[in-house]
């Protein structure tokens, strides 16, 4: 069966000589798997002809690395001048696409997170000797893009790398990771269940994601708090406090139909939350996935996205404990004091390979 791969951009000619693209969610299919994902948005883009302004809209919490720097490359090279737009926040390689913007500007209330690029890696002492060199070498082709654009230190910029920098909208200017803030576009910071959330990301899913946002009051209940203020009449003072509103049901029998299009709206929201979920579910997170469906209603596709990262690199992390507690196992086998029998020692390494292979 061949599985569905979630496309994370959308692209659509807003004039005979302007197109929009839309990147939000996670890039690419995954953070050490291959892809065709930026093959596919390089055809996309050339199709769209001949433009000479290209608006990129970004809200992303980052994914493959690979995907990510050909992106780029692509948008540093097509002829078109580009207009980068971070609309929520620009989170490890989505950082790197956005510096392919001639000009790039942050929506007020959005962030960019800098880190160092992970990766996967199973094999002997000397393989993965080499994917440490390459992850590396993939930093540095992080550095070269970070330091063209802003002109920081070399080594300053590995040291934010090493850190997991984060920078809201006035700093990235600061610092030259982009050129104004756009106060116009106001991104939506809010608390839920899972922390805070900007655009419907949650925000502590990284080792340093900032929690000093001042978060907004929520009523206990939705509809309350969703309501604008009740309209006020001109109203005598005999006649003060006759048309309060303190209850749901008071609200509903006031102005039924006020509550029925409050309503209609919450469902339209639920059944799009569904879809968008369904959309990006992928092998191996079902419950993760029936969770944020059916147990968590906060959740949004973007916060789903955000938490199978998030597993998917605590696995990573427990796979390579388990690598190096194997090799230090290995290491006993082959020089204890007590030397095993020929026949005992070959079947306790057979034994360590398979367990470090997954049984197989």
């Amino acid at each position: 069966m061949t599985t569905k791969k979630n496309k994370f951009w959308n692209m659509e000619k807003t004039s005979e000589k302007t197109a929009t693209i839309n990147i939000y969610g996670e890039i690419g299919e995954s953070f050490w798997g291959d892809s065709t994902s930026a093959t596919s948005f390089a055809r996309e883009l050339s199709s769209l002809g001949e433009v000479d302004e290209l608006t990129v809209c970004i809200n992303s919490p980052g994914g493959s690395v690979f995907d990510g720097l050909a992106i780029r490359s692509t948008l540093v090279n097509h002829p078109a001048k580009v207009l980068v737009r971070v609309e929520g926040w620009a989170a490890s390689i989505a950082s790197v696409i956005a510096m392919a913007g001639d000009e790039i500007e942050m929506a007020l209330g959005s962030m960019m997170m800098i880190h160092n690029p992970l990766t996967f890696s199973v094999g002997e002492s000397k393989d993965l000797r080499k994917m440490a060199d390459v992850l590396d070498q993939v930093r540095d082709s992080l550095v070269d893009v970070y330091e063209e654009r802003t002109g920081i230190d070399r080594e300053e910029i590995i040291d934010m790398l090493d850190e997991e920098t984060w920078m809201d909208a006035q700093t990235a200017v600061e610092k030259g990771f982009a050129d104004r803030v756009e106060v116009d576009d106001v991104v939506n910071i809010v608390a839920s269940a899972e922390g805070l959330q900007v655009n419907g990301v949650p925000m502590p899913q990284f080792k340093n994601a900032p929690v000093t946002f001042e978060q907004p009051k929520v009523a206990e209940n939705p509809i309350e708090n969703t309501l604008p203020p009740a309209p006020q009449a001109q109203q005598t003072n005999d006649e003060k406090g006759d048309d309060d509103v303190k209850t749901v049901e008071e609200l509903t029998n006031k102005y039924p139909n006020l509550v029925n299009e409050i309503a209609e709206n919450a469902r339209k929201d639920e059944r799009e939350r569904m879809k968008n979920i369904e959309d990006i579910a992928k092998p191996g997170f079902e419950k993760l996935v029936a969770k944020a469906k059916y147990e968590e209603p906060s959740m949004t596709a973007e916060s789903l996205a955000v938490q199978m990262i998030k597993e998917e690199k605590e696995a990573v992390e427990n796979q390579m404990k388990d690598i190096h507690s194997d090799a230090a196992a290995l290491n006993q086998v082959g020089n204890t004091g007590d030397p095993l029998e020929p026949k005992k020692k070959t079947s306790a390494l057979v034994d360590l390979m398979n367990q470090m292979r997954g049984g197989q």
